[in-house]
């Protein structure tokens, strides 16, 4: 099992958390797996886990052709999505599912990470120690 760590704007992470945002968009694709999600500054927190997969993707255009609920479940306008997107020449729309959420919040530090991921990073962790992590039985 593929096991990451998405860094996230807390804006997104905690529509994440909300199950409000089922899609994320990135200028390059993710693995499929399980990922924690990290809200970045200020919240610098995990609060959640889910499992990610492609669904959709590629050149600029292809963005024009999407339907506007796939805008809706990623929480982002299609011009806020373009701005994003910047010079890149390509987006990627990954289906977030499967939302477990983590009470008491845990910091990259109980993910053995050492820093916070730019994008996204793997986590090297046995599912032992993720269902600890999750206090899961």
């Amino acid at each position: 099992m593929m096991l990451g760590c998405l860094s996230v704007k807390p804006f997104y992470a905690s529509k994440i958390y909300q199950g409000l945002k089922t899609i994320e968009f990135r200028t390059k694709v993710l693995p499929e797996g399980d990922y924690f999600i990290y809200s970045s500054a200020p919240d610098k927190s995990v609060n959640c886990m889910c499992h990610i997969n492609l669904i959709a993707g590629g050149e600029v255009n292809f963005v024009d052709d999407w339907h506007d609920s796939i805008f809706r479940s990623g929480c982002i306008s299609p011009a806020d999505l373009k701005q994003y997107q910047g010079s890149k020449k390509s987006i990627f729309a990954h289906r977030i599912s499967n939302v477990v959420k983590i009470k008491p919040a845990l910091s990259i530090y109980d993910l053995m990470l050492n820093r916070p991921p730019q994008s996204w990073c793997y986590v090297n962790l046995s599912q032992v120690e993720v269902d600890e992590l999750l206090k899961l039985e």
